[in-house]
């Protein structure tokens, strides 16, 4: 079920999520080899053009 069309990196979720729950921030590795997995992001704006509408 689609829920959003809010699409927040993983590092924007944790730290969200992180400061609902009151716990310490994610120390996030910066190296090379890690940066670029998981963060893809695709648009809607196809779906929301024919009415689609989403929950929120």
């Amino acid at each position: 079920m689609l829920w959003s069309a809010a699409h927040p990196t993983r590092r924007e979720l944790y730290r969200q999520i992180c400061e609902e729950l009151g716990l310490e921030q994610v120390a996030w590795d910066e190296g090379p080899s890690l940066r670029h997995l998981g963060e893809k992001r695709v648009s809607s704006a196809k779906l929301e053009a024919t009415g689609f509408k989403f929950f929120y």
